[in-house]
């Protein structure tokens, strides 16, 4: 008798935690729910290496050509779901921190910018797509960093200014080998193959990143 109430207590209390996180996702908007995926999608070290090399390949003309552009994206220590980002973005060598809040509206989350810190003139309003986030940059400072409008995938963030007529294609230094060394294999370019490689263990050392990706893929 005693282990039937045992039982019947434990299934109650199991209940009531079910019943209670439930009621918390219910709670929660789908903006707030956006901000954890994305925030598990940023961090890591992208490359425009494959679109460098694609554009070489094409024959592009210098001015339309992306180049080799870097940038890093690390979580901040000192505030939740704000990001540093540092490099190459849009062709400018710049740093901002973008932090993460839900709204304006129910289905948005923004990501507002700032320097040093100060306010940036910069926010940029996400909406979730089938595949990706998609990002408009509204203020007056947002060409100044690099960013008119910028996409969040799974690997890859894709980012438009008024410098090129096609945006900069940016790929998750992991996700570039995987794609990019059958390619280089062929034309020998072996150095840039190592690079890549040790910039991604790098990465993957320092942050985590193995967790991360597959924390992220399960929330979406």
């Amino acid at each position: 008798m005693k282990n039937l109430s045992k039982l019947f207590f434990a299934l109650l209390g199991a209940c009531a935690l079910s019943a209670a996180a439930l009621a918390q996702g219910q709670d929660s908007t789908p903006g707030e729910r956006n901000i954890l995926i994305i925030g598990e999608l940023l961090p890591g070290t992208y490359s425009t290496a494959n679109q460098a090399l694609f554009d070489a390949r094409r024959g592009l003309v210098e001015a339309d050509r992306h180049g080799n552009q870097i940038f890093k994206v690390v979580r901040a220590e000192t505030e939740d779901m704000a990001f540093h980002f540092s490099g190459s973005i849009g062709g400018i060598e710049t740093a901002f921190t973008m932090s993460l809040q839900a709204g304006p509206t129910a289905d948005e989350m923004q990501g507002l910018l700032s320097a040093g810190g100060e306010t940036i003139d910069c926010a940029i309003t996400f909406q979730r797509r089938a595949d990706h986030y998609a990002g408009v940059a509204n203020g007056g400072a947002c060409e100044e960093y690099g960013v008119a409008e910028m996409q969040v995938s799974k690997g890859e963030v894709w980012i438009s200014n008024a410098s090129k007529s096609f945006p900069y294609w940016y790929e998750h230094a992991c996700s570039i080998v995987t794609r990019i060394y059958p390619v280089l294999a062929v034309v020998g370019m072996y150095h840039l193959n190592a690079m890549i490689i040790s910039c991604c263990m790098t990465v993957v050392a320092a942050i985590g990143l193995k967790h991360g990706v597959k924390r992220g893929a399960q929330l979406v």
